[in-house]
């Protein structure tokens, strides 16, 4: 990851894909970000957990060589939902989300997405990928 000013705001630029951008933050957050893991809300009230880690990739598991941390297809996903549909990238201090150039798009908290661009992703936000919602909560 690269950081840098432009414009006086703070833009991070991801050095894994060279399209992908962070979206500048408009209140870089001033406390460092500890969390053990991330609560996914369906909303049918089921709750899956995953560790915190670096990056989460969220999608449909169709073979042991496409591997993702959160397969929804084990939750009627699929049709609507990609392979690999999202990422929710963790940094010391904040989260963001990505849509990776998925067919039907994603949405947080209604809006829709931009493809290979990060967005702040927050505590108790809701994303839409195809028909599944999952609300995001974070554990720390």
């Amino acid at each position: 990851m690269v950081t840098g000013l432009v414009n006086n705001q703070v833009q991070t630029q991801m050095l894994t894909h060279p399209r992908a951008k962070f979206k500048a933050l408009e209140n870089p957050p001033e406390a460092e970000l500890h969390l053990s893991m991330f609560q996914f809300m369906l909303p049918d009230g089921e709750a899956v957990e995953i560790a915190s880690q670096s990056l989460i990739l969220i999608g449909r598991q169709v073979s042991n060589k496409h591997q993702v941390d959160l397969d929804l297809s084990k939750f009627g996903a699929q049709s609507g939902v990609s392979r690999t549909h999202v990422a929710i990238q963790i940094t010391h201090s904040a989260v963001f989300v990505r849509d990776f150039e998925s067919r039907n798009g994603v949405f947080l908290n209604g809006e829709i997405l931009q493809p290979m661009e990060d967005y702040i992703l927050r505590d108790g936000d809701e994303l839409k990928l195809g028909a599944v919602k999952l609300r995001v909560i974070f554990v720390p």
